[in-house]
């Protein structure tokens, strides 16, 4: 199975195509905003400079959110258009499964319950509480985002064997930092391939973005990442 994924949430654009789980090839570059529809263009190099081509990819993923409010839209629009031009299957996966991932890569042995916090926008944290199934991270119950230092530290006093993205500007005692490196698009490609395995790919219309911030509704943005 070919499966395309492609992150444009944040300011680092990624890429990748696998065979299962395998990387066949990839892109990764950070810019000062999240991408624009130049996205299309570097997909169209990175596909063509490997020799494949959209009618191979048999499952498409990207993330769903929490992000940057236009590169969310751009992956996800670009995504389902292709999926549905080619009759096959997407997947939109959070941002905090994407991080959930590279924690199990991190530490493989890890078994039960564990938490997950990433960064979000200036001093906001997404927050997830996972089980290890089969090295597969499976959310328990919704994600949660807190505002600021005390909401973060109250969610953790409870929480077991935390990891931490490395980006995360806000120390958290006793947490483990996440250190594998591989880019959103391969965790997405990797984990939509195991979902794929187990039957678990959504309806079309259920790939929706994902927002766990309210909008600054009514004022001008003075950057992309201020609606996420």
């Amino acid at each position: 199975m070919l499966i395309l994924g492609v992150d444009t949430s944040s300011p680092a654009t990624s890429l990748a195509v696998l065979c299962n789980q395998e990387v066949l090839a990839t892109y990764h570059e950070a810019h000062e905003h999240p991408p624009s529809d130049a996205v299309f263009g570097l997909l169209e190099e990175l596909l063509s400079s490997h020799g494949f081509a959209l009618a191979d990819i048999d499952l498409f993923a990207t993330c769903a959110g929490p992000g940057s409010f236009t590169g969310l839209r751009i992956g996800l629009s670009m995504m389902k258009t292709f999926a549905m031009a080619l009759n096959q299957p997407v997947i939109g996966i959070d941002a905090v499964t994407i991080m959930a991932v590279r924690a199990l890569a991190t530490k493989p042995d890890l078994s039960g319950a564990f938490s997950v916090v990433v960064q979000g926008f200036k001093e906001s944290t997404f927050l997830g509480r996972f089980q290890n199934v089969s090295g597969r991270p499976v959310l328990q119950g919704s994600l949660e985002v807190a505002e600021g230092a005390d909401e973060l530290a109250t969610w953790c006093a409870d929480t077991p064997r935390i990891f931490v993205d490395p980006n995360l500007k806000t120390p958290v005692a006793g947490a483990s930092m996440i250190t594998n490196h591989d880019s959103a698009a391969i965790c997405l490609a990797r984990h939509a391939y195991r979902l794929a395995e187990i039957d678990e790919i959504p309806q079309f219309n259920e790939v929706q973005p994902l927002y766990l911030r309210a909008f600054n509704v009514g004022r001008k943005a003075k950057k992309p990442e201020d609606l996420r």
